[in-house]
């Protein structure tokens, strides 16, 4: 699936590479982690340009909710999702990814985060995710990053991958 990437102007954002986006689905459809991305609800929390939202939706997710709040990442999310013709299985969340309100619909079990590196702001979208009921009790939990994280409140560190300056964490939701 084609989509839509920057023109190099925008600063602010850092879209996932193909090769890292190839090598996360196939992580994921590698069979270590009891992914069935046809039964999947994702959420995409830093979305940015949806790359891999729209790539989950493009290998079968049944849905996907975008979290941005950036306007220019918003014009190039509403455009691919229009250029993928997905709108039926999209929703887009405009708020800050720190600040999640309450979610009334059912949690996700596949959230993918990119936020900017060395902010720790990951940490703190997945705690406030985790509060406002977005995330499944059986969640499986991408982070990308730019500093290794061996811990994260409420989950278990399952795996990590280096690709250069980018470190993917998988995160499985610890039962309570």
């Amino acid at each position: 699936m084609s989509i839509i990437k920057t023109d190099g102007n925008m600063s602010a954002l850092r879209p996932t590479t193909d090769r890292i986006k190839e090598s996360l689905f196939n992580i994921l459809f590698g069979g270590k982690f009891d992914v069935k991305i046809e039964h999947t609800r994702v959420l995409d929390i830093f979305a940015g340009t949806g790359a891999l939202g729209v790539e989950a939706i493009s290998r079968g997710a049944k849905t996907c909710t975008f979290i941005e709040k950036n306007k220019a990442c918003l014009q190039i999310l509403k455009a691919n999702i229009d250029l993928c013709n997905i709108e039926d299985k999209t929703k887009i969340k405009i708020c800050d990814a720190t600040k999640i309100p309450l979610n009334s619909d059912q949690p996700y079990n596949l959230v993918f985060l990119d936020p900017p590196y060395r902010k720790s702001l990951g940490e703190v979208a997945i705690k406030s995710a985790l509060d406002s009921n977005w995330i499944s009790k059986n969640a499986l939990i991408i982070l990308e990053e730019g500093e290794q994280k061996n811990s994260l409140e409420g989950f278990s560190l399952e795996d990590t991958r280096r690709y250069s300056d980018t470190i993917l964490h998988f995160f499985k939701r610890v039962p309570n």
